[in-house]
């Protein structure tokens, strides 16, 4: 399980990165999301989402442009990139528990 923080990092990530357009400040997001949207989105209030977002806003990882569409700054998607795992995850039929004897 991800705290609040974390989920709504990683979903912004995976918004940029599907959905996103290159600016010079970060990749753009090509359309308008409320925090009730991003609340809905990691399962978490619109209460804590501002609260979330205000705190990734003052880290510079998140900004909003001239049309309130989010940019996601580019050191944080180059730095999650790196932190992705290099093989993907194991599939429950990986585990040992579920291999016949």
């Amino acid at each position: 399980m991800y705290d609040t923080r974390s989920s709504l990092s990683r979903t912004l990530v995976r918004l940029a990165r599907e959905h996103g357009q290159e600016t010079p400040d970060g990749t753009k997001l090509n359309f308008r999301l409320t925090h009730e949207d991003l609340g809905a989105l990691v399962g978490a209030s619109r209460v804590m989402v501002t609260n979330v977002m205000r705190s990734l806003k003052m880290a510079g990882i998140v900004k909003d442009d001239l049309d309130h569409k989010l940019v996601i700054s580019k050191w944080f998607l180059n730095e999650s990139r790196a932190e992705e795992p290099s093989s993907p995850i194991a599939r429950s039929t990986d585990c040992e528990c579920f291999q016949q004897p």
